[in-house]
């Protein structure tokens, strides 16, 4: 679902998932692969989505997991 969420505001704002991966320090084949939902990311990988989406897409990172 979080993955769901991030590729959506990606494409919308027209963000890249290299310039995604640069500001979350997440490798852009993680990203890539996360993004296209045939991996997982890690607890500390998915607090830094969660940062980033609350900084610049105004969710909440109490709500960013959900």
């Amino acid at each position: 679902m979080l993955n769901e969420i991030t590729r959506a505001f990606l494409k919308e704002n027209g963000i890249s998932i290299r310039h995604f991966s640069k500001c979350t320090d997440i490798e852009y084949s993680t990203c890539s692969r996360w993004l296209s939902g045939s991996r997982n990311i890690n607890e500390e990988q998915e607090n830094r989505v969660c940062e980033y989406l609350s900084k610049y897409a105004m969710i909440s990172v109490g709500n960013c997991k959900e």
